[in-house]
């Protein structure tokens, strides 16, 4: 993904700006998440949810700036960069081609794990309401959430390093491995879980215990994660097949969308849980009845005072 040709500076500005916003709102969504989860002693949300948000929003924190600087030297200012490692003697041997992409690619990859684990996980209560992971082997689980996909990320850097990135075996491999498997499976999965959340009606649900609607409702939510996920990664796909296609706006909006999916994710679960729900509406009538308060307390104040 490495180009010399410029394009229209305010435009590009435009469209990395609107990039970078929505890896603003991916860090405060689910910053939100976290923040909510650790406040409650219990936890709010089950651990594979809390370590896709910390995906998220590292994808935010570190991912979006570093695609923002990749295609504003690679379109708006081409060369700038390379010129300046080369005149630093100690960064001459240096080729950031080999290197930009691969913190991106490990955070889409692990996002893109994380939702086919949790479409798993919910699967088999579906199937077993009393199912539940034990701490040792989700621990186990989520470590290789991020170990696998970063492990492909630096294999790749590292292979193929004199051949053209279009011509080159491995980054195809890596579409494959990181995004396209994690979403296929994801999909296959969530068609079983449909099909058998749709069996449960609403004469059937009453009868059953508050554990199996409980289920059945989380089962549904990975439909909504699923399509957003599509919507997101589909445009980056296409790209990540057809490199040798030099199209700047294209480009720059396939990767915003998946910033939006990171910033997307957390109102499609957390939302669902009433607890966050609360959570987030107590913190907003504490903002909006704060000076309300004041203004009473310094009214009685005054009264007091009278009498």
């Amino acid at each position: 993904m490495s180009g010399e040709e410029g394009t229209n500076l305010p435009f590009l500005i435009f469209l990395l700006s609107v990039m970078f916003l929505s890896g603003v709102l991916a860090i405060l969504s689910n910053g939100m998440v976290i923040l909510a989860h650790f406040n409650n002693r219990k936890g709010m949300f089950e651990r594979s949810i809390v370590s896709l948000a910390w995906v998220d929003l590292l994808t935010g924190l570190i991912g979006t700036p570093i695609v923002c600087c990749i295609y504003y030297f690679q379109y708006g200012c081409p060369g700038c960069l390379n010129s300046y490692f080369s005149s630093k003697t100690s960064l001459q041997h240096i080729d950031l081609s080999h290197y930009q992409w691969m913190l991106p690619n490990f955070f889409k990859s692990s996002t893109c794990y994380h939702i086919m684990y949790i479409t798993i996980i919910r699967l088999r209560k579906l199937f077993n309401v009393r199912y539940k992971v034990s701490h040792k082997e989700e621990s186990i689980h989520l470590a290789f959430l991020v170990i696998f996909p970063l492990l492909i990320s630096l294999g790749v850097v590292f292979v193929e390093k004199e051949e053209v990135w279009c011509n080159r075996l491995l980054p195809y491999l890596e579409l494959w491995l990181l995004l396209l498997l994690p979403i296929i499976i994801t999909i296959i999965l969530d068609i079983i879980i449909f099909r058998i959340a749709n069996k449960y009606t609403r004469s059937i649900i009453e009868k059953q215990k508050r554990s199996v609607i409980k289920n059945v409702k989380a089962a549904k939510t990975t439909f909504l994660m699923v399509c957003a996920l599509l919507l997101c990664y589909l445009p980056l796909v296409i790209k990540w097949n057809l490199c040798w296609v030099k199209i700047p706006a294209f480009s720059i909006l396939a990767q915003a969308l998946v910033s939006t999916n990171s910033f997307m994710n957390p109102f499609i679960y957390a939302l669902h849980v009433p607890a966050f729900r609360e959570w987030l509406m107590s913190g907003c009538k504490k903002k909006n009845f704060k000076p309300q308060e004041s203004v009473k307390s310094r009214a009685s104040q005054r009264t007091s005072q009278i009498y």
